[in-house]
């Protein structure tokens, strides 16, 4: 099962309809595994299908060697952003401290 966001943009979205998809699925399974409702499958599948990422065979919808790419790049870029925002967080801790060491001393 993918994992539950509180919001997902689009790009994230479509990422969880490739992955629900890399190995074959039907149109139900991916709705159900990406999390959508039938509305939004109905939208992003028309979507990826245009984009060249899934192809339709008879029923199965399966992932294109260009579906593969955007996953493989999407899996990276998610990778940077977590390892930028642990940095950012360590930037900011850091920023925090020197903020400490240069307040006034209180006198007792």
């Amino acid at each position: 099962m993918l994992t539950q966001r509180k919001y997902r943009g689009k790009i994230d979205i479509i990422a969880d309809v490739l992955k629900a998809a890399e190995l074959g699925a039907k149109k139900t399974h991916i709705m159900y595994r990406a999390n959508l409702s039938y509305t939004l499958l109905e939208k992003y599948l028309g979507q990826v299908l245009d984009f060249g990422f899934l192809t339709l065979d008879g029923n199965t919808y399966k992932l294109t060697r260009e579906g593969e790419r955007f996953r493989s790049n999407y899996v990276i870029l998610k990778k940077m952003k977590g390892s930028l925002a642990r940095e950012w967080k360590g930037l900011s801790d850091e920023k925090t401290e020197l903020e400490k060491m240069c307040a006034p001393i209180k006198s007792q």
